[in-house]
């Protein structure tokens, strides 16, 4: 990323990140205040084993099941929290994550539309890699560095990045500002992007 502004010939950046990709924005930000005009943090992944403990919370009401069979063993530690929500068979893991991330039915369909317009393909193959390099145990450690102001976009019903973990990081951050909205997921944009247009819009407009 600072390859990239140097190269563009830009004196700040404005870096936006999706669920695992706010991660890089997090930590780009710390890394690069005075490079960094904004930061926005679209379910942006901060606090995994937190992350893990609301999907686990939403796993209850939609497969008890399975649930049941996760906290059967007592109580989960932090480091372990998030391999046990990524359950197996991979079939039945997959509707769960489905479900965390797409309360809206159509929003789903939307994705997998744009996915299949694209000839993209989500092979699993990033996310193996960062997980062998230890994203299930990850959390950001440094907010009181991020210094640029930072929007931090939230689903109330996103139980990839979890709603109460999205409030504590725009709490942990110095100057953030959290938008929050009520019936959406973890894909918000898709959700109702012309509201996300908007909103992003009118925060950029502020922090020029």
């Amino acid at each position: 990323l600072e390859a990239l502004r140097r190269h563009l010939g830009v004196p700040r950046i404005v870096v936006m990140g999706h669920s695992i990709s706010g991660i890089l924005a997090l930590e780009y930000a710390a890394r690069f205040p005075r490079s960094t005009a904004a930061l926005v943090l679209v379910g942006g992944v901060w606090n995994l084993p937190s992350s893990c403990r609301e999907r686990l919370d939403h796993l209850a009401s939609f497969n008890p099941q399975a649930h049941a069979a996760i906290v059967a063993k007592g109580e989960i530690p932090d480091e372990r929290i998030c391999a046990a929500t990524f359950f197996r068979p991979q079939e039945d893991f997959a509707r769960a994550n489905d479900a965390a991330m797409f309360p809206i039915a159509e929003s789903l369909k939307r994705q997998r539309a744009a996915a299949e317009a694209s000839g993209l393909k989500n092979t699993g193959e990033l996310s193996r890699a960062v997980m062998k390099e230890g994203l299930l145990t990850y959390r950001f450690a440094e907010p009181q560095r991020v210094r640029a102001p930072v929007l931090v976009v939230s689903g109330a019903r996103d139980f990839a990045a979890g709603p109460r973990t999205q409030r504590a990081l725009a709490e942990a951050l110095p100057n953030a500002r959290l938008v929050e909205y009520p019936n959406y997921g973890h894909w918000m944009f898709i959700d109702n992007p012309e509201r996300f247009a908007q909103d992003v819009a009118a925060f950029l407009r502020r922090v020029r």
